[in-house]
This record gives C-alpha cells, structure tokens and sequence, in this order.
C-alpha cells in the first residue's frame, strides 16, 4: 500500500510532518524539492523530473485532452497542430504549467470571437 499526493507542495508543512512521521510509503508529486525532509524522516528518495520526458507529441495529447474537457458546448474542439505543438515545445520545453498559462491566456483572448481559434500570439 502506498499514498500517492499530487500538488504535495500545497500541503502545510505540519500535515506533511504528520504524513512523514507515519513513516508511510509516500510519492509525492510536487513543484517543491522535499527530499530533505523525506531524508530526515528515514525515507529513501527517488525524484523523477516528468519534464524530461514530456516531448511535442505529448504536449499536444495533454492540450487536446483538455481542451475536450474544457468544452462549454456541443460542436467541434479545436485542436493544437503538431505544428503549434512544437512551437510550445521550443518555448516551454516540458513545462506544462507555463505552457498550460499561456495557452489559457491566448485562449480567454479569443473568447466570443467568430472564427478560427488561434494557439499563438
């Protein structure tokens, strides 16, 4: 058995005292480096950085998933090209979050506007 916290780094530091106390097994996903901690508390670390293995295809499944998602009606989503894909991926490497904020913002820009969603500025 094991506990798997994602956005470990939310969590108050005294709830993860408690957690690490425990000595429960852990994985914790986090923007935050707690292996410091973890090491102190007795618990062997691991640390895998998920950027390393995020590429163009993956940036584009991850942003066409949630743009399904995130669809307010019924018709056509639009969908990021491998082209716009790999213009994220040159400027955000495997950063989801700033690529995920910029598109947010692009996007809310182009709210209520007829014609073809636009992915770049």
């Amino acid at each position: 058995r094991m506990l798997l916290i994602d956005e470990a780094q939310r969590l108050p530091s005294p709830i993860l005292g408690l957690l690490y106390r425990d000595g429960f097994p852990i994985v914790l996903g986090t923007h935050r480096d707690r292996s410091r901690q973890l090491v102190r508390h007795g618990y062997r670390v691991h640390t895998v950085k998920i950027a390393q293995w995020t590429d163009r295809d993956h940036l584009r499944s991850v942003f066409n998933r949630r743009l399904i998602a995130a669809r307010l009606s019924p018709g056509e989503v639009p969908q990021l090209s491998a082209c716009d894909a790999q213009w994220l991926y040159q400027r955000f490497g495997g950063d989801l979050r700033s690529a995920e904020h910029y598109l947010y913002e692009i996007v809310q820009n182009q709210v209520g506007r007829d014609g073809e969603m636009r992915f770049r500025d």
